[in-house]
């Protein structure tokens, strides 16, 4: 007699429940009328779903803890990453809970908590390491501008890159380890040369000959940057942390608080996005590539998650192709000399720019009443 065997789910099927699952907890906490329940539906979200997940990929990103530290404790800053990033995705939560039920809700969670978290890590090691953070602007915009390398999304949302060929042959969890870049096959340590004397696309033509196989985008930009001395002295990095703070766009939303006020400011940031849409060109790229907050945080994404622009729209009025858009949305905001690089401009041409998309922006936000 043949006894049928027990049918197991795949890890795709399991990974498709838990996110059903999650966005039918979400639902449940976006109709929930009695507060307490409403709370209660909130903590397990949070607490239970998307803190361990936020953990995870802020433990992966920055590379701590070390695998002795007690109970698997993060660091001080992975902790005020994952904090930070909590405290966006609450906030969030609350602000879709209060508005009209006909307006759209998160379609994805677990996607959306792994965006925020990442956006989140990427604005930390921005912040902290800026000369790392430009060489990786740099190798990211090479990748996807040179037709012999590409960049690509792997099985679990890392970035990949290598060679062209590799993105349609190479399986979604292939990758080489980044212990084995400048490894040869015996093990003997690979001669690069002096890497600060060479093109980077020679350079990266050179690595990926070696590896012979896809690398994961911030293991090659930790190999590039030791291989060219590029590297972030802790007062450099505050020095330099501090100038760019100085050059934050001052684009100011109305005071949030209750209903009334978030209504007030999503009409504000629709008509604040119309201003935009009629700046010039290069006006326009300055400001939303570098539009951000007093805490450096990018409004750009904010006027996608608030549904007053998809991404696709910002991308067309920044009249860069939507997959090129995808590529740097998670740096955003750029530095000025990744934007002048772009543009063809000097760095304080940039500023210049900003300074009169702001200035126009002011007067007619002021003219508007608003």
């Amino acid at each position: 007699m043949n006894v049928p065997s027990r049918k197991t789910d795949s890890p795709d099927a399991e990974s498709a429940k838990s996110a059903h699952v999650l966005d039918v907890l979400l639902s449940s906490y976006l109709q929930a009328g009695e507060e307490t329940v409403s709370h209660r539906i909130l903590a397990e979200l949070v607490s239970e779903h998307a803190a361990p997940l936020v953990r995870k990929i802020v433990r992966h990103k920055l590379h701590a803890p070390s695998h002795n530290a007690p109970n698997n404790q993060l660091n001080e800053d992975a902790e005020d990453v994952c904090g930070e990033a909590v405290l966006r995705l609450v906030a969030r939560l609350r602000e879709l809970k209060e508005r009209a039920a006909d307006e759209r809700p998160i379609n994805d969670f677990r996607g959306y908590v792994a965006t925020v978290a990442y956006h989140h890590c990427h604005e930390y090691l921005r912040r902290k390491y800026p000369r790392r953070h430009g060489l990786k602007n740099k190798l990211r915009y090479l990748l996807s501008r040179d037709a012999r390398f590409a960049i690509w999304e792997g099985g679990d949302r890392q970035l990949l890159c290598g060679f062209e060929a590799w993105r349609a042959t190479q399986p979604l969890s292939a990758r080489v380890e980044p212990a084995r870049l400048g490894v040869g096959e015996s093990g003997e340590s690979l001669d690069f040369g002096d890497a600060g004397q060479v093109a980077l696309p020679d350079l990266l033509k050179a690595v990926f000959e070696r590896t012979g196989g896809p690398v994961e985008l911030d293991a090659l930009v930790d190999f590039v940057a030791a291989l060219t001395g590029v590297r972030d002295e802790p007062e450099q990095a505050k020095r330099e942390g501090a100038e760019a703070e100085s050059e934050v766009a001052d684009a100011r939303a109305p005071p949030s608080g209750d209903v009334a006020a978030a209504a007030e400011r999503q009409m504000y940031l629709a008509r604040l996005w119309e201003e935009i849409k009629a700046l010039p060109p290069r006006q326009r790229t300055a400001l939303l590539l570098n539009l951000s907050d007093a805490h450096g945080r990018s409004y750009t994404e904010l006027l996608a998650l608030l549904g007053v622009a998809s991404a696709r729209q910002i991308a067309d009025a920044l009249e860069i192709p939507a997959d090129e858009f995808a590529i740097i949305w998670n740096d955003l905001p750029l530095d000025d000399r990744v934007i002048a690089a772009r543009l063809n401009l000097s760095r304080q041409q940039v500023i210049n720019l900003r300074k009169s998309a702001r200035e126009r922006l002011a007067r007619r936000m002021q003219a508007s009443g608003l």
